[in-house]
């Protein structure tokens, strides 16, 4: 599989709130803070559940590493 398909793959892959905690490696509660704080962003499901992408969450990877160095 290719670079480009391997991208489309991930950022149509949606990941619920516990597999994206597991992924940055933080609790439920800390991923539910940092949306309060507006750090990360989900989508909803029409049943309001959160849903994250893997491109999401390396953003929000990218923005608290770059913070953590300056």
């Amino acid at each position: 599989m290719n670079q480009s398909a391997t991208q489309d793959k991930q950022a149509m892959t949606l990941l619920n709130a516990k597999e994206a905690a597991a992924y940055l490696r933080v609790s439920l509660s800390t991923l539910n803070r940092m949306e309060r704080r507006g750090q990360l962003q989900s989508m909803r499901t029409p049943g309001g559940h959160r849903r994250y992408t893997i491109p999401m969450l390396n953003a929000c990877l990218a923005y608290h590493e770059d913070a953590s160095l300056s």
